[in-house]
């Protein structure tokens, strides 16, 4: 993961090294792409983001130059397949694309629990039983674990890789382009891009929801649940339910194009995929 945002990210060790835990990394695109493809709250609905991204390879079949998919965090939890998730956002990115991964809130409630579970129990009523079920932990299990902070800990240790955790830890925040920012949950209005804290670019609703503060970017995000992806002036967001109402989305950002939207769906609901402005 470090070697791969390296590679992305020029200055990324600068960066990285002053940050502190509060802040949350920041990464910027200095040289933007011709197209990205950014993802809303996946939720463990591992085989809809299957059927997203080959959705996605397909419509950027006609787009020459370098294509990128950004997942907007909250990857885990709530659906069934957190750890199929992982493995495969940890498994080599679409032929053709870069892929690179934010982190939400969800993801930080992970790996606090994981790394001190009995003081972060709230986490299991947040989906948090779903995402350890998908680990092969049934609840009986975790219920006899739970009564001791050791076996629990052991318990953890021995089904979630060490791999997964350290990738959840090396997530970003935010990433800033010449046009876009990508945050899971928002920006905190009034406060200048660099002060934003992580806290709030990770859990903020109503207060930036409601606004209409021009950033003097377009805020692309996920975190709050609509029926269809939503373009605002000053925001887009792309977290549609796909834990439960089985709808998937991204936007296409490309250059000298308006934003289009892509979506998969559950069989059950027949259609596979649609696209609309």
């Amino acid at each position: 993961m470090i070697s791969f945002l390296r590679k992305l990210f020029p200055g990324f060790e600068n960066r990285s090294a002053s940050t502190t835990a509060a802040s949350g990394l920041r990464l910027t695109i200095e040289h933007p792409p011709e197209v990205i493809y950014a993802i809303g709250d996946v939720h463990g609905c591992y085989d809809l983001l299957l059927q997203l991204e080959g959705i996605i390879q397909k419509d950027s079949e006609a787009i020459d130059g370098e294509k990128w998919i950004i997942l907007l965090g909250d990857m885990v939890d709530r659906g069934r397949s957190s750890a199929q998730v992982l493995d495969h956002l940890l498994a080599p990115p679409p032929k053709g694309f870069k892929r690179v991964c934010l982190t939400g809130n969800h993801e930080r409630m992970m790996v606090q629990f994981i790394e001190h579970p009995r003081s972060a129990l709230r986490w299991l009523d947040f989906g948090g039983r779903e995402t350890l079920h998908s680990y092969g932990i049934d609840p009986r299990t975790l219920e006899n674990a739970g009564k001791s902070e050791r076996k629990l800990t052991q318990l953890l240790q021995s089904h979630i890789p060490e791999e997964h955790v350290n990738y959840l830890k090396q997530l970003p925040c935010m990433i800033q382009s010449t046009k876009y920012i990508f945050v899971h949950a928002g920006l905190k209005p009034g406060v200048p891009i660099a002060k934003q804290a992580e806290n709030d670019i990770l859990t903020i609703k109503a207060d930036f929801l409601n606004d209409t503060t021009d950033y003097g970017f377009i805020v692309v995000h996920g975190h709050t649940p609509v029926e269809k992806p939503d373009i605002r002036p000053n925001r887009i967001n792309v977290d549609t339910g796909a834990y439960a109402i089985g709808c998937l989305s991204a936007v296409r950002l490309e250059k000298n194009a308006p934003p289009t939207f892509l979506q998969a769906k559950l069989c059950s609901h027949h259609d596979t995929s649609s696209s609309f402005n």
